[in-house]
């Protein structure tokens, strides 16, 4: 069989689309609204389009802390109808302050939570006074400056102790905390090391800041006491594939771990596409009103995600000696995605949403066969699947600035995909026969996962402005794959 290129590639998708876009079965007949324009300009920060990091699971990263750092205010909270005694926190305006009302293990005089990236960190939030009893203000100021994660700028070693890292929107930021005490100073920056630091969770502050570390932001006066700990109500994000939203009710015991318990159904959104990165956690929820803010902020948390596992899967094909063309590849394929968060964050915020971290799981080089599987799912069906979304929506989507992203964005969804098949090719045939029939049977179970998500009807406003396919055109588009892609590479 005559190997597939990227042209042949791109020609198949465009193909598949027109013939999805005459099928004359696309439409929906959902009560849904569109939404129109813009929710205004605001959130949070947006992809600053760095250089591409891998993350580690720590440091308790946040969406939307808000760089508050005035004087905290008192709130008292509390949850009418569910029997807990009702709380008071300190507060800047509607946030939780993450750096007051803590009864840490440990004597501070200054606490900061700071926000880091390849640039200068940024201070979101502080209580006391910098180096106030430090016998040299001006060394300790220095040491303050100079605390954080030991390796958070490059993937790193397996001795890494600090890789606490979150991405926001494909942006390197992560975050930390730093505190003094006369001429010490320290930081956290590890989810093992906040909780060793704040001991029992004994005041509600500190639940809010478990809550946050555990992707469970809440506001002043939505925790409230209970007997197993602090506890709060809310709607979070629990999976990003597909977006899928509950009711939960969280509790924080005083050993800080949070246990869950659902209120509601989970709402199950849009279908996704996109290559996850082992270890990925859920995304912070989105908000915001606009269903097509909304959606473009759930994008660009798949696009932050997709520029780890390209910087991992860069940084295990070296480890495995893979030829030096599959790996430029993989490189520039997270710059690609860099790119493509970016995109997606200008435009998320235009239609007033705010970026949710990207928090992703370290781990060492994996085998080929755990690349493989991972290949198989992510690169081979999922991001194949995302290609031809692109196409789909650089074609039908009625904004036209989605319609213009979009146009270059499925040219270069297309090239991973086209790399995934090549990353196959280079893989299998290192494997087992067994090994190489347990990849198959990933293959069809995704395909089937992905062709049950994509039931789901996209809000009319993503419908009609981003141009995601109907849940008719999606199988339709399912079924072309099948018969044109997947089923030449099985």
């Amino acid at each position: 069989m005559e190997p597939m290129k990227l042209r042949s590639l791109n020609q198949i998708l465009g193909g598949i689309v027109a013939a999805t876009l005459t099928s004359g079965c696309g439409g929906s007949t959902d009560a849904n609204p569109g939404t129109g324009g813009s929710a205004g300009a605001g959130g949070s920060a947006g992809a600053t389009g760095g250089s591409a990091g891998a993350t580690g699971g720590s440091a308790g990263a946040t969406g939307g802390v808000g760089g508050a750092t005035g004087g905290a205010g008192g709130a008292t909270g509390g949850v009418a109808g569910l029997g807990g005694a009702p709380v008071t926190m300190e507060c800047d305006g509607e946030t939780p302050k993450y750096t007051a009302g803590l009864s840490a293990t440990e004597p501070y005089e200054y606490l900061a939570l700071m926000q880091g990236s390849f640039s200068a960190p940024k201070l979101l939030d502080e209580s006391g006074t910098q180096c106030k009893t430090a016998t040299d203000p001006t060394a300790c100021a220095a040491a303050v400056t100079s605390a954080g994660p030991d390796c958070y700028q490059q993937p790193p070693a397996p001795a890494c102790t600090e890789y606490g890292f979150a991405t926001t929107g494909g942006s390197p930021d992560y975050y930390y905390y730093v505190h003094t005490q006369g001429d010490a100073v320290d930081d956290v920056s590890t989810a093992a090391d906040l909780l060793k630091f704040l001991g029992t969770i004994d005041t509600p502050n500190e639940a809010a800041v478990v809550l946050w570390m555990n992707h469970k932001p809440v506001k002043c006066g939505e925790i409230y006491e209970s007997p197993n700990g602090y506890t709060a109500d809310g709607r979070w994000l629990i999976n990003d594939c597909p977006f899928t939203y509950q009711k939960l009710r969280a509790v924080v015991a005083p050993d800080g771990k949070v246990t869950t318990t659902a209120l509601a159904e989970p709402e199950v959104g849009s279908g996704c596409a996109g290559r996850r990165p082992d270890g990925l956690a859920a995304a912070e929820p989105c908000d915001v009103d606009d269903a097509l803010g909304r959606y473009l902020a759930h994008i660009c948390h798949l696009e932050g995600a997709a520029v780890i596992a390209f910087a991992l899967l860069e940084r295990e094909l070296v480890a495995h000696g893979a030829p030096p063309e599959l790996v430029e590849r993989a490189r520039r394929a997270c710059r690609d995605e860099v790119r493509h968060a970016k995109v997606t964050a200008d435009l998320a915020q235009r239609h007033g949403a705010e970026l949710a971290p990207v928090r992703v799981e370290l781990h060492p080089p994996r085998s080929l066969f755990a690349m493989a599987l991972e290949n198989a799912v992510e690169g081979c069906v999922r991001e194949t699947y995302g290609a031809l979304c692109a196409h789909y929506q650089a074609t039908s989507a009625g904004d036209a600035e989605v319609r213009s992203a979009w146009q270059r964005i499925a040219e270069e969804e297309t090239a991973h995909a086209m790399l995934s098949r090549d990353l196959e090719a280079w893989l299998l045939p290192q494997l087992s026969p067994a090994e190489r029939a347990q990849v198959e049977t990933a293959r069809r179970h995704a395909i089937r996962e992905l062709s049950r998500e994509v039931q789901a009807e996209p809000a009319r406003a993503v419908r009609e402005l981003a141009g995601m396919p109907s849940a008719a055109h999606a199988a339709l588009l399912i079924s072309g794959l099948e018969r044109e892609v997947w089923a030449a590479a099985a």
